[in-house]
């Protein structure tokens, strides 16, 4: 028996020009995508390749590309900052302890990210 792996080209995985815009355009905004869509709206995916580690501040942030060979700024929004401790990598990866927390040192460049249900802000 074989595995099930995904249709890459099914139009569930979407390319960065192809991802919907973010109908608030706020990245502080709380309501989750799901909330904004009316009716069941279907799960869709953005594939890319991390380029360079752009994070200058306590808000992860990275170039990719994209299966189209576009260039983007991924911005990880996460519920507490990362520490100064775990920019630098002298961090343990864990803040709670749980195993569940973020660890920038695991996301490098030629890594592939997938994010589920983006929406684009800050683009004209």
């Amino acid at each position: 028996m074989s595995p099930d792996f995904p249709n890459l080209l099914s139009p569930a995985f979407l390319t960065f020009s192809t991802c919907p815009l973010n109908p608030t355009a706020d990245p502080s905004s709380t309501v989750s995508p799901n909330e904004t869509s009316p009716g069941g709206s279907r799960k869709t995916y953005l594939l890319a390749t991390i380029s360079q580690n752009m994070t200058l501040s306590t808000t992860p942030t990275f170039i990719c590309t994209d299966s189209a060979s576009a260039s983007f700024a991924l911005t990880i929004i996460l519920e507490a900052p990362l520490t100064p401790a775990l920019l630098e990598g002298s961090g343990n990866g864990s803040i709670s302890g749980d195993g569940n927390d973020f660890d920038i040192k695991k996301l490098k460049k030629g890594h592939t990210v997938v994010v589920s249900n983006l929406r684009r802000h800050g683009v004209r």
